[in-house]
């Protein structure tokens, strides 16, 4: 699955959330968060719901189709 990386980008610039806060917030570690902004990494569909909801937003708004 691939992840719209500008717009998880995008809703932390919003909010005003570093890589390290947005880990914290939906418990994902930041290396995992690093790697899926860097393109190194695809997130499980888990992650995307956690991603998500830590930004407010719906996991289709993450995801590219």
């Amino acid at each position: 699955m691939k992840v719209n990386k500008a717009k998880i980008i995008d809703l932390m610039c919003e909010k005003n959330l570093t890589q390290a806060q947005l880990g914290s917030g939906c418990g994902v570690r930041i290396c995992t968060i690093t790697a899926i902004l860097r393109g190194q990494r695809e997130p499980t569909i888990k992650t995307i719901n956690k991603i998500a909801m830590c930004l407010e937003c719906s996991p289709s708004e993450l995801v590219e189709l």
